[in-house]
């Protein structure tokens, strides 16, 4: 038996499957991406803050399934190539996810990509308002 502590992240048809593992104990919760996206668009939130706040939250909770602790650090950058709610890609890489001195081997990044409906002036002036930032937060 391993004794490495990973999370795996899928992707499957409009279903993003996170899966945290530490010894023998598994834990895996599926995101049902439309139902997110169309709770986003009810309520007028934005999409991608949204998404790594409920991101944030599963990975929270599917370790604390595996692991008791006190602070979890979850530490990621996001890159897009324009302000997030107008870009058409989106990346989300992990850096490093710990639960007290217990550091998870992350397996997967997470891309959106989608059709670019952009007009022409804001897609050459994107490179000004794309992202590049790392995101630190201790839950």
């Amino acid at each position: 038996m391993s004794k490495e502590s990973t999370i795996r992240i899928k992707a499957s048809k409009g279903v993003l499957t996170f899966a945290a593992k530490n010894g023998g104990k598994v834990s895996i919760i599926d995101l049902q991406l439309k139902v997110l996206w169309g709770y986003c668009w009810w309520y007028g939130l934005p999409y991608i803050e949204t998404f790594l706040a409920v991101m944030e939250s599963l990975l929270k909770r599917i370790i604390s399934d595996v692991i008791e602790h006190e602070d979890l650090n979850i530490e990621y950058r996001v890159i897009a190539n324009d302000t997030p709610e107008e870009a058409n890609q989106i990346e989300i890489i992990f850096n490093n996810i710990k639960a007290d001195d217990v550091e998870f081997h992350v397996l997967g990044d997470i891309i959106f990509q989608g059709e670019d409906n952009r007009s022409f002036i804001r897609k050459i002036t994107s490179f000004r308002r794309s992202v590049d930032e790392n995101i630190q937060t201790v839950l």
